[in-house]
């Protein structure tokens, strides 16, 4: 569709050239033999810096009114407490980030706990030997002294 637009566009200012063109022509000749070319082409050229000017200055208000009108509506978002989209596809995608890494930590957390647990009947089985090294010594020292008081 836009390029549709811009070669009817196109279209349109190539005629208009085309068109300008052909009328200047004549008109440059009937100023040459009447010697007013000079004063005539003087004033068009200030016309067009001048047109030139309009137009840039229209730009610029433009831009200043756009950017007042973008200022009033975040303020007026603001006190509604609308955020832009933008603002809010940016914490949409940080709050995935946040969720992975939450996921990843878990399964990490996860990992370690099944670690742990597998290692745990070897820490039991060592636990139980040094209770039984100890209750064979209290038993020994139990022996020992009931034959030193006996």
């Amino acid at each position: 569709m836009a390029e549709s637009r811009q070669s009817y566009a196109n279209l349109v200012g190539g005629l208009t050239r085309n068109v300008r063109d052909r009328a200047a022509s004549p008109v440059r000749s009937v100023l040459a033999r009447a010697g007013l070319e000079e004063p005539v082409v003087d004033a068009w050229e200030r016309l067009t810096r001048l047109g030139e000017e309009v137009e840039r200055a229209a730009r610029a208000n433009r831009d200043l009114l756009e950017n007042l009108i973008l200022a009033e509506v975040d303020k007026a978002a603001a006190r509604l407490g609308l955020v832009r989209s933008a603002e809010l596809q940016e914490l949409r995608a940080e709050m995935a980030e946040l969720r992975q890494s939450i996921r990843t930590q878990q399964q990490a957390a996860a990992r370690a706990r099944k670690a742990s647990a597998k290692r745990a009947p070897a820490k039991k089985a060592a636990m139980k030997k040094v209770a039984e090294n100890v209750a064979e010594a209290a038993g020994e020292n139990a022996t020992e002294t009931a034959s030193a008081a006996g």
